[in-house]
């Protein structure tokens, strides 16, 4: 999965990014971002799994975002906050179940939503 994560990463311009940080600094940024990033994955592949969502196992993986994003040093209001697209493309996920398919959406919207993830991560790169 780091993998995976490191070419993410890179195709998107996150060591660009990074690299007007500190070495020391950039290095354990990208750290906690693979953990976000891996705990985003999770969610990811829980959703994709699985047709039948329990809130129970949703709770686990959103409490795992809540405190990745937190050791950034924000508040759970504001993982709350910068987590709310993820939470959007997890409803156009969960609207597959019932047949409310992608496309009727504006593609435009729609991949602003799917790629909701590597703008949390450079939201965060920008606020440190």
């Amino acid at each position: 999965m780091k993998e995976k994560i490191n070419e993410l990463f890179n195709y998107r311009k996150v060591p660009y990014l990074l690299s007007f940080l500190k070495k020391k600094e950039a290095k354990q940024l990208k750290k906690k971002l693979i953990k976000l990033q891996i705990a985003i994955y999770e969610l990811d592949s829980y959703l994709e799994a699985n047709w039948k969502l329990k809130e129970k196992k949703l709770s686990k993986y959103w409490e795992k975002i809540y405190k990745a994003i937190e050791e950034f040093g924000y508040s759970r209001e504001q993982a709350f906050n910068l987590s709310s697209h993820i939470r959007r493309y997890q409803l156009h996920e969960v609207q597959l179940r019932d047949n409310a398919m992608p496309t009727r959406l504006n593609m435009e919207y729609y991949y602003h939503y799917k790629s909701c993830d590597v703008r949390l991560i450079r939201q965060i790169i920008i606020d440190k």
